[in-house]
Parts: C-alpha cells; structure tokens; sequence
C-alpha cells in the first residue's frame, strides 16, 4: 500500500479475500479491502471471512473492493440464472 510517510499502516490479516490493515494518523481506524469469490458454489466463503473480521471490530471500519455479488436479477448478464435467494 502506498501512503504518506505521516501515515502507519499496519497489515493485521490477509487471505485470499481481503487485505485488512490499520490506519494510524491523527486517527486510527480499519481499512479491509474485499475481493469476492467468484464462483457461485463458493461465495459463503468471503461472506465468512468478512463475519470473522467483524468479530475483531473495535475501531471505526471501512470496507472497499468487490464483493463479487448481485442484489437483483436484473444485475447479471449471461451464464445461468440465479435464484433470487
């Protein structure tokens, strides 16, 4: 991560889904940036990731990246239809 030399990050995790750091400036506080899975079979495991790092929660969180994921039909193009669920 490239940052100003008055800023500390400081790498706390890393997976193949995110990247999680912490902050340190005049503020602290917790950046994790996302990389969904993309095959459907196997999204519940970003989803998970995500759920174990919120456990950790003490400090103001931003999430940034790409989960990967849809809200509504209308939202995929091509491949096979997905259930709404």
């Amino acid at each position: 991560m490239l940052w100003r030399k008055d800023i500390v990050i400081q790498c706390q995790s890393v997976s193949q889904y995110y990247t999680d750091v912490v902050v340190r400036g005049t503020e602290e506080w917790r950046l994790t940036g996302i990389y969904g899975e993309p095959r459907w079979e196997n999204k519940h495991l970003m989803w998970e990731a995500l759920r174990s790092l919120h456990g950790d929660l003490s400090l103001p969180w931003l999430v940034i990246g790409d989960s990967n994921e849809i809200l509504y039909h209308y939202e995929k193009e091509g491949g096979r239809a997905r259930s709404q669920s």
